[in-house]
């Protein structure tokens, strides 16, 4: 069953695959056997996949020391890491540390979006949230849970999650690593905690959080090499930005202060004049895949092509739209990127953005001209298609919007309200019968 797994999932790039969960619970001894097996059975698998997928082992609740590496296993997951006590035990590995289950810390948005922040501006490399608001009935999430719930969730949450996944993007974190104890010091009086990444000399992304609820401004001193400096605040709840700097800084402490701001607040500190350099071991590819703005940028400004195609005719605005990164893909159509080419496969960055839970990268596209009516060369699906298929009901609208054809068919003469019906998404199949008539 695992071979068979494997094997059908050879080329989705988008997973990776955690042997068993919480298998410190019971016969531990015997969990961890079968674990071990279970690994290797994997790798023996894909040893002949020219990409292979990265396996996790799942560690401990809070934290734990890892004694040593386990073979084959690449990302080290812990359930409810939090404080990230987890990644300061574990960082000399060089390997993934993850936080990829939470709960049982109320229902405030407030706990989880601290606790993201606090493990992934620690060094953290995944953070897994569990969504009460997802249910059998609300595949949506939009199912209101009460005080009772062991965990929180919701669309708020979700948005707050995705400011912290594009700051993210904003950052070269490749070449970042935990701050130090004599980076920065707060004053006396100042109730909150510290968690921060840096590329020394040139770019910090600092994260502050306390549990007072009253709304105030912060003073930090900070310890920064000589030169210029433009910092930027971020909020946590609704991303919006306050702008300073540091112009002729002689080297040494400064200070430092906030707007005001409620619970938490990130400070990106920037040298200025930094000519960057992209890391010739990720191709521009690569990063577009993992929404990686900050590399993507700067191999554009090293000058390359924002439209190069990689051996499968795909661009970085495919990849940037496959995962659904919008602040990439916005940025890669400022920088010149077209819209409506095509893979070798005739798919083209709206068809990929459409196949995913990506409205507002599809809203991005259609902005700028994507075609809805391409189909791709092996099948004839269009975006509508894919949409309708894998039930996106938010992106099937704006397609429609965008006067998306719902009467055109593939190679076998289905539309795309015979995919939505194979496939038991009935909301679909009623809109996009409103449409045909």
């Amino acid at each position: 069953m695992v071979r068979k797994i494997v094997r059908e999932l050879k080329t989705f790039d988008n997973l990776y695959y955690e042997v068993c969960n919480e298998p410190y619970f019971g016969d531990t001894i015997s969990l961890r056997e079968w674990e071990t097996y279970m690994t290797e059975i994997i790798i023996d698998a894909e040893k002949d996949f020219k990409h292979k997928h990265l396996i996790s082992n799942n560690i401990a609740n809070g934290h734990k020391l890892i004694p040593s590496l386990r073979k084959g296993v690449s990302v080290y997951n812990f359930h409810y890491a939090h404080p990230p006590v987890a990644v300061s035990q574990n960082y000399h590995l060089n390997m993934a540390i993850g936080d990829n289950e939470t709960g049982f810390n109320g229902t405030d948005d407030a706990q989880y979006r601290m606790e993201a922040w606090n493990f992934i501006l620690s060094g953290g490399a995944i953070f897994n949230h569990l969504d009460y608001s997802f249910t059998t009935d609300n595949e949506n999430g939009s199912f209101k849970f009460g005080k009772g719930q062991p965990g929180g969730g919701g669309k708020t949450l979700r948005s707050q999650f995705r400011i912290l996944a594009e700051f993210m993007q904003s950052i070269n974190y490749i070449n970042m690593k935990p701050v130090g104890n004599n980076l920065v010091r707060l004053n006396m009086g100042e109730n909150c905690s510290i968690a921060g990444l840096m590329d020394e000399g040139k770019v910090y992304a600092l994260y502050f959080s306390g549990k007072d609820t009253i709304c105030t401004g912060l003073t930090i001193e900070i310890n920064l090499p000589a030169g210029a400096y433009n910092l930027t605040w971020l909020d946590t709840k609704s991303a919006g930005e306050t702008a300073a700097s540091l112009v002729n800084h002689s080297g040494g402490w400064t200070l430092v202060s906030s707007p005001v701001y409620c619970e938490d607040i990130v400070l990106k500190i920037t040298k200025d004049n930094i000519v960057a350099e992209p890391d010739q071991r990720i191709s521009i590819h690569e990063a577009a895949l993992d929404g990686d703005l900050g590399q993507v940028s700067e191999w554009l400004k090293s000058g390359s092509d924002v439209n190069k195609l990689d051996e499968d005719g795909r661009t970085a605005l495919m990849y940037a739209s496959f995962n659904g990164h919008s602040a990439l893909i916005k940025s890669l159509i400022q920088n010149g990127a077209q819209v409506n080419l095509c893979d070798n496969y005739g798919r083209t960055a709206l068809m990929l953005a459409s196949s995913g839970p990506f409205p507002e990268a599809v809203k991005i596209l259609l902005s700028n001209n994507a075609d809805p009516d391409m189909a791709d060369t092996e099948e004839h699906f269009t975006a509508l298609m894919y949409a309708s298929a894998e039930g996106h009901i938010e992106v099937v609208k704006l397609l429609l919007v965008h006067r998306a054809d719902p009467s055109l068919k593939d190679v076998d003469g289905d539309d795309a309200m015979t995919f939505a019906g194979k496939n038991g998404h009935e909301e679909i199949v009623a809109l996009l019968k409103s449409f045909l008539k």
